[in-house]
């Protein structure tokens, strides 16, 4: 690893600005992955832990960043399943992990082979955006909202089960549907008017217009939920939502923080 160099954009401090400057490179250990990354998702929680509005309790310096693609250099021991030159993306968890050689936002950043994926011939850039919003919804809808993984044969009892998705349309919405559908849930999506096509074609079995002027009566009335995730909402939304719920009792809500 001699020949390489890497750099960082390295977070000094809460608050603070990023500074590119060198970084050493890792070794890979057990199950790990020494990745050169080629696009990096930059996701809205990022700048709020640089800010420190999110307080992860981060040993500083330190580099942030989770999603990204890129190509594997190097393996580290019990690696069966990559190989050097491998296309993959990854979520490091370099942020939850508090280790900054997992930071996606530098050169070479090491990740695991069991959070990693070959993407074959598709594009950085977008691999990086799918890995970030599965990242995301999937958390949401299994870790938060207590929803039961996709799989091959869905438990029958879960399309009793609605799942209010607000903002079904946007990249995170979209991921959502598509899972919490997969996994058998009926999903009622709300978006605009103009994406009711869209996220009919997701698996969402309802769609309401978060623009018409009787949205809150047609939610109400599809009602009960046994969840609700905000995927993308405005301050107005978020009004119309707290109504929904008030009206519904206790339903499962999470709210996308990032």
């Amino acid at each position: 690893m001699s020949e390489m160099h890497n750099t960082a954009a390295w977070l000094p401090a809460v608050g603070a600005k990023l500074e590119l400057r060198p970084a050493p490179i890792s070794e890979p250990g057990r199950d790990e992955l020494l990745i050169q990354t080629e696009a990096v998702a930059v996701q809205p929680a990022e700048y709020k832990i640089q800010d420190g509005v999110l307080p992860f309790p981060l040993t500083y310096p330190t580099i942030i960043g989770l999603c990204f693609a890129g190509r594997v250099v190097k393996t580290g021991p019990g690696v069966t399943r990559f190989q050097i030159g491998d296309r993959v993306v990854t979520n490091s968890a370099g942020t939850l992990r508090n280790d900054a050689r997992f930071g996606a936002l530098q050169q070479y950043a090491l990740s695991t082979q069991q959070l990693t994926a070959k993407i074959g011939d598709a594009s950085f850039e977008k691999s990086a955006t799918l890995a970030s919003n599965l990242y995301g919804a999937i958390s949401a809808l299994l870790l938060h909202l207590k929803l039961d993984r996709p799989g091959s044969v869905p438990d029958s009892q879960n399309k009793s089960k609605k799942i209010l998705i607000w903002g079904a349309s946007s990249s995170f919405g979209a991921a959502a549907v598509q899972i919490a559908a997969s996994a058998g849930y009926s999903v009622v999506g709300v978006a605009s008017g103009s994406n009711a096509a869209l996220v009919k074609s997701l698996g969402a079995s309802e769609f309401v217009d978060r623009t018409d002027d009787s949205a809150t009566e047609a939610l109400i009335a599809l009602g009960p939920y046994h969840a609700v995730l905000a995927a993308a909402d405005s301050a107005k939304d978020q009004g119309t939502i707290g109504i929904v719920l008030a009206a519904q009792g206790v339903a499962r809500f999470c709210l996308l923080w990032v």
